[in-house]
């Protein structure tokens, strides 16, 4: 029974780890396709080198005492990943020149070690549950099953209880105490003093971690932060060089969601948000819009500023982005109807065609957080749909009309052009690149020029789909 309880307690808690560190890594370079990737390959190289060692060290050692202190120095690790995570993150996010790199990078020097030895645990239990050769299958088949259960309670715990509850610090900090205390259930010396060791160092270590929150926390300017379902949301107060003045950002993951001044809310901080007033000449009469991707609302507060007859539909997954942007930032209070729901689930359903005159999207967070279901053709013709026939979808995309970084560019507008008949490229001037670019489509002529548009040319003739959107790839990260 106790043997039992090990291997499911070291199957719980692998899942909770891999799933929780996807949080680690958000603030610095998003939650793509390739963190994923980077993290599940290295717990999974490390779980079978864990399997392959602990076979070996069930037929050397075959001591229990060994085991339970293999799994409370996993608990030990974990305590120290809440100091560790941060630093080394913010780091390789500065020295390394990819999202790939830094994925792997950070999964192997923060996963690979407690991956390993989380994977010990089954093979040496099986080892030291075998009474007899009759019975090692049953034994070992018993215990994997119990392994895998555990499993799938680390999963659903950690994506349906303890992320949506508590941050990542609390929950690494939990997971610590469980698996220093499970293996001291069943005491040897060695064990208590693991255990008396652990007691005298957490709340040192606490301490200090919530030190070094608070000291990344000011360098950063971050005034509040909160982890939800979806993202990691962080609201920062920043000096604007350019004015002198100080401004707001709203970030979700590693990507700026949204920004205003403080005390001047109705100047633009971002370029790009200033170019969607060439909407009042190329659809003057506009009253209905649609806002993909809330963030701060900004769009939504200018969109309404001095037309006391528009109104606005905003589709924002997240409700907390919406609560800290009431608290943060000039979110109307009137005319605007905001739904918390993913944009897509939204455009599927089509309850309303041709109702819209003009429809924003803006859920392209950042360059490494692009959500692909919202690029394709399918969700641009349910785009089209819902814009009357002289509506017109202007997009906020990142990247360049040039270079490397034009291939995402390229992909979107052949993506746009199959579905609408005019198309425009407005590239926002920009120190950084990839830079924002505005993409602007109608079924209809445009009632004059764009000031700002570009000739383009694709670099590429891919039309995304939702079979095949390879944004990361396209995006070089």
């Amino acid at each position: 029974m106790y043997l039992s309880l090990l291997v499911f307690t070291a199957g719980t808690a692998i899942m909770i780890l891999e799933i929780v560190a996807s949080r680690f890594f958000a603030p610095y370079i998003g939650t793509s396709m390739y963190i994923w990737t980077a993290l599940i390959g290295i717990v999974m190289a490390g779980l079978s080198a864990g399997y392959a060692l602990g076979g070996y060290l069930g037929d050397k050692w075959k001591s229990l005492e060994k085991l339970q202190l293999l799994i409370a120095t996993t608990g030990f690790w974990i305590l120290g990943l809440g100091m560790l995570r941060d630093p080394l993150l913010l780091w390789l996010s500065l020295v390394l020149p990819s999202v790939i790199l830094i994925a792997i990078t950070g999964s192997i020097l923060l996963l690979l070690l407690p991956s390993v030895l989380l994977g010990i645990v089954s093979p040496y239990a099986v080892r030291l549950a075998a009474k007899d050769l009759q019975h090692v299958g049953r034994t070992a088949g018993r215990l994997a099953a119990i392994s895998t259960i555990g499993s799938i309670v680390g999963t659903f715990l950690a994506g349906f209880v303890l992320i949506p509850l508590l941050g990542t610090t609390t929950i690494l900090l939990i997971l610590s105490v469980v698996l220093v205390i499970i293996p001291a259930l069943k005491p040897t010396w060695k064990t208590s003093f693991f255990l008396l060791f652990f007691l005298l160092v957490f709340p040192g270590t606490v301490s200090s971690q919530r030190r070094s929150t608070a000291e990344l926390r000011t360098l950063l300017r971050i005034i509040d932060q909160r982890d939800t379902p979806y993202n990691v949301i962080s609201v920062r107060e920043l000096p604007h060089t350019p004015t002198l003045q100080t401004y707001r950002l709203l970030q979700i993951d590693n990507g700026h969601h949204g920004a205003a001044f403080v005390g001047n809310e109705d100047d633009h901080v971002f370029a790009y948000t200033r170019a969607y007033a060439l909407l009042d000449r190329l659809r003057p009469e506009a009253k209905k819009a649609l806002l993909l991707g809330g963030g701060t609302y900004t769009i939504a507060h200018h969109f309404l500023k001095g037309h006391s007859k528009r109104t606005i539909d905003a589709i924002e997954i997240d409700p907390m982005v919406t609560e800290m942007a009431r608290k943060y930032f000039p979110v109307p209070t009137e005319r605007l109807t905001i739904t918390h729901e993913d944009a897509r689930t939204f455009l599927n359903r089509e309850e309303a065609p041709g109702t819209y005159h003009i429809v924003f999207g803006d859920t392209f967070q950042s360059s490494s957080s692009i959500p692909f279901h919202l690029t394709t053709r399918e969700a641009i013709e349910h785009i089209s749909r819902l814009l009357d026939e002289d509506g017109i979808y202007v997009l906020n995309i990142i990247g360049e009309t040039t270079g490397p970084f034009s291939t995402f560019v390229s992909a979107e507008f052949n993506t746009l052009r199959s579905v609408f008949s005019h198309v425009a490229v407005l590239p926002i001037d920009e120190e950084q690149s990839p830079r924002n670019i505005l993409l602007f489509a109608s079924k209809q002529p445009f009632l004059t020029d764009i000031p700002g548009t570009v000739a383009f040319s694709p670099s590429t003739d891919l039309i995304l789909t939702d079979n095949y959107s390879p944004v990361e790839t396209m995006m070089r990260l």
